[in-house]
This record gives structure tokens, C-alpha cells and sequence, in this order.
């Protein structure tokens, strides 16, 4: 008998763990079925709520069931989860961005209103306060005012284009709104009686041709065609309305 069992029912090692691995699957999977064959489904709890809301409510009269049923719904909608809430409100107008799409269309209105009103100066009155009100960057303004007292002030827009640092697109703007208002009283040089360093200071005159005006000076040859001489064409008409011949 001894043997006869040995025969049948002798394992090897390799097959020993076999079969005790197949019956502990065996065993889990009883065990997962008997848990599942006695677990009692619970309902969630917001149907416990709203089951026992309804029982309650059955129980009052109309006016207070209204006025229960809206503390009802904003209690459902404390209890919702963030995600849930935010997705309402994603729905919902934001009173941000109303104001800020509001803001945007007065900022386009406004700017239009402010582009079709021109604030304009007088280029040999205007102080640099008065030239800053108009839109003129305040560089840019400093500098216009520099080149005023050097010039002796201006008699033409045009020679606005001679400020240093002064752009197609910065004179194209300021064109507008600068003027040059008659009459204009400009700084004289008197030719007869000014010294050699005082005739040089103007942008418009170059030292040989100062030296030239002084040694006509001397020989009583100075007046206006002899000086005309001593420059171009276009540069002697901005120059000679600051010249005093006499």
C-alpha cells in the first residue's frame, strides 16, 4: 500500500510549490466571492440627505416647504466639491472681466477722443511745462527749447528738423502741434558792433566765414549782398533773419 501511494502521489519539489500556489488562488478567490456575496450596498450620502429632505418635507406645510427647499439647495451647494463649483462659475459672468472688457472699451474711446483734440504751442513762447502738456516727450521738449536759445528762436517748423536727436516720426508729431506765431521777435546779431565770438555761437555760421565778416568790417564793405556771398543759398535764408545790418 506503502508503495503503492509513493507510486501516485509522490511530488517533486518544483511541483509541490505548484500545487500549493493553485490552492492559495483557490482560497483567495472563495475568499473575494464570499466578500462580495455579503457586502450590503449603502446609499451615498447625499441620497441619505436628500431622502430624508423629502420625508421632511412631506411633513410641512406649502410656505415652509418653499422655504426649506432653497436652504435645502444652497446646503447641496456648500457640499459640492470645489471642482463642481468652479465649473458653475465658469459659467457664470465674471464682473472682473465685464469690468475689465468695459475698461477697455472706455480706454479706446477715450484714446480716440484724446487723438482727434491736438494741444498746440508756440515754438518761441512755449515754456517746456506747456510743451510736455501737449504729448511732447519731455527730452525731447529740453531740447527744442535748448536749441531756441541758441538759434535766437525760430522763424520756421522747418528748422525743428535741426534739434538734435529729432526723428522723421518725432517731427512728423510735433508739427502738428507746434506753430509759429507772427509776430515773432528773434534774437539780432548786429554784424557791425558783435564780437568774433558772439557771431560764431550761431549754428549757421562757420569760423571762415566769421573771420570774413570781420575783415569786411574793416574795409566798410559789410552789408547784405557781400555777406549773401559768404553763404548758400539755402543757408544764408535761414540765416538772415537774424542779421541787423545797421
Amino acid at each position: 500500500m506503502k508503495d503503492f501511494l509513493s507510486e501516485y502521489f509522490s511530488f517533486s519539489r518544483t511541483e509541490r510549490n505548484g500545487i500549493i500556489f493553485l490552492l492559495v488562488l483557490i482560497l483567495l478567490a472563495i475568499l473575494t466571492l464570499i466578500y462580495l456575496k455579503n457586502r450590503t450596498i449603502t446609499p451615498s450620502l447625499s441620497q441619505q440627505v436628500i431622502q430624508s429632505e423629502l420625508d421632511r418635507l412631506s411633513q410641512l406645510t406649502p410656505s415652509d416647504r418653499q422655504q426649506s427647499t432653497n436652504s435645502f439647495q444652497d446646503s447641496l451647494w456648500h457640499s459640492k466639491k470645489p471642482t463642481e463649483q468652479a465649473a458653475f462659475q465658469d459659467d457664470q459672468p465674471n464682473s472682473k472681466q465685464v469690468f475689465t472688457a468695459q475698461k477697455k472699451t472706455y480706454n479706446k474711446q477715450d484714446y480716440k477722443a484724446q487723438e482727434k483734440k491736438i494741444i498746440t504751442f508756440d515754438l518761441n513762447s512755449a515754456s517746456l511745462d506747456q510743451m510736455v502738456a501737449s504729448g511732447t516727450r519731455e527730452w525731447l521738449a529740453k531740447r527744442i527749447v535748448k536749441y531756441r536759445s541758441i538759434l535766437g528762436g525760430y522763424h520756421s517748423k522747418e528748422q525743428l528738423k535741426e534739434v538734435y536727436g529729432m526723428k522723421a516720426s518725432n517731427y512728423q508729431w510735433i508739427v502738428k502741434r507746434a506753430n509759429v506765431n507772427q509776430p515773432f521777435t528773434l534774437k539780432k546779431i548786429d554784424l557791425k558792433n558783435a564780437d568774433f565770438k558772439t557771431i560764431l555761437k550761431h549754428p549757421y555760421v562757420e569760423y571762415e566765414q566769421v573771420k570774413s565778416i570781420m575783415q569786411l568790417r574793416k574795409e566798410n564793405k559789410l552789408d547784405n549782398s557781400s555777406v549773401k556771398s559768404l553763404f548758400s543759398n539755402t543757408i544764408y535764408a535761414k540765416l538772415v533773419p537774424y542779421l541787423k545790418f545797421d
